[in-house]
């Protein structure tokens, strides 16, 4: 099987980790246009991330969303999700990245938000519940806020986030039979599994933590080498 590649920051960045609070916004054309508008499948174990293109046409590839679009489009990776692109040259958008730890902070354990967002979400102009403009502008003023010096910097980003998840989350219920949603079952297992391994201590073993979770070690084992391209006792054993 081929590995995965996986980054702990932002594509193309080996060896570089984040902040546990951390939240970056950029345009869409600046790293796609040095990479030659080609974005190769990869993950990011920890990371959340919004793609909105606003113009030009693309391809996504790594989940059962895999196909050809259109702008505006918006596309939402959780983490773990195989993700990845062929911009049209040209092609414009924003992309909007935060860590899990951030995202717990805003929206606790058992939430619908998080339950429904587990999975590769794909959502074009013609599901909308409302105009495309209106995703750009929130995205937008999260960019503007990110990089201001202005008074509690922090909550207001926080705010704003807030609101541009939950707008995806109603995304996610106006396209109720076209969205198209990657493996959720194998992700909501990798992440109980990840939940286990942030607490696990030295006495933890791969078979005991899969009957936690309710699956066989043999189950995990694939599930996690199909995510991160690693069994589950390497992960496990990287973590202690």
């Amino acid at each position: 099987m081929k590995k995965i590649t996986q980054y702990e920051g932002l594509y193309g960045q080996r060896g570089v980790g984040h902040a546990r609070d951390y939240l970056f916004s950029e345009l869409l054309e600046t790293r796609s246009e040095f990479f030659d508008w080609k974005i190769k499948p990869h993950v990011h174990p920890d990371l959340y991330q919004i793609f909105f293109i606003l113009k030009g046409n693309f391809e996504f590839f790594g989940s059962a969303a895999s196909g050809l679009y259109k702008a505006p489009c918006l596309v939402f990776v959780p983490p773990g999700a195989l993700h990845g692109f062929s911009y049209q040259a040209g092609t414009s958008g924003r992309i909007i990245t935060w860590s899990e730890t951030l995202m717990a902070t805003l929206f606790p354990d058992g939430s619908p938000v998080l339950t429904q967002l587990s999975s590769v979400q794909v959502s074009t102009d013609s599901s909308f519940p409302f105009t495309s403009g209106k995703i750009a502008e929130q995205l937008l003023l999260l960019h503007e806020e990110l990089f201001s010096d202005l008074a509690e910097k922090g909550e207001m980003l926080k705010v704003i986030l807030k609101q541009v998840i939950i707008s995806i989350y109603r995304l996610c219920f106006a396209t109720i039979g076209n969205e198209i949603k990657a493996a959720s079952a194998s992700y909501r297992y990798y992440r109980k599994y990840q939940e286990l391994v942030r607490k696990a201590d030295a006495k933890y073993t791969v078979k005991n933590m899969a009957k936690q979770i309710g699956i066989t070690p043999v189950h995990l084992n694939r599930i996690c080498n199909e995510i991160t391209g690693k069994p589950a006792g390497r992960i496990l054993e990287e973590s202690l």
